[in-house]
């Protein structure tokens, strides 16, 4: 990341989205990334330059990258905890988020990548 105190304005680099779907690889530390994310928004950016889509701001980086890492781990931890298969991970709705570029092809990925990473937390 590059950050520009003076301009308030960050370049992310692939620590935040906005308009595609994050990808989430086997070496992706969704925890770590949810957890460093204080650290991150407490720079005060006003204008984010992410690393794929147009300029945008805080507010719409943070609905398309924490809360989906947030949301996405609740829901794969509820699976987890009711017993639950991979299979089930799959059918986790993230339907909210299916507006974003690269949705269909990440979804299921992003699923699988959570569920075998917090199935041995």
């Amino acid at each position: 990341m590059a950050w520009l105190p003076e301009q308030k304005l960050i370049i992310t680099g692939d620590m935040a989205f906005h308009q595609r779907l994050l990808p989430i690889f086997d070496e992706t530390d969704t925890a770590a990334w949810i957890e460093t994310w204080d650290k991150f928004a407490a720079l005060g950016a006003v204008h984010v330059i992410p690393g794929h889509g147009v300029p945008t701001n805080m507010e719409e980086v943070t609905k398309y990258t924490l809360d989906y890492l947030v949301y996405l781990r609740e829901k794969i931890g509820e699976v987890i905890d009711e017993g639950g298969e991979l299979q089930e991970a799959y059918d986790v709705d993230q339907s909210q988020f299916s507006h974003l570029d690269t949705f269909h092809e990440l979804s299921r990925l992003n699923a699988d990548q959570v569920f075998r990473a917090m199935e041995f937390e």
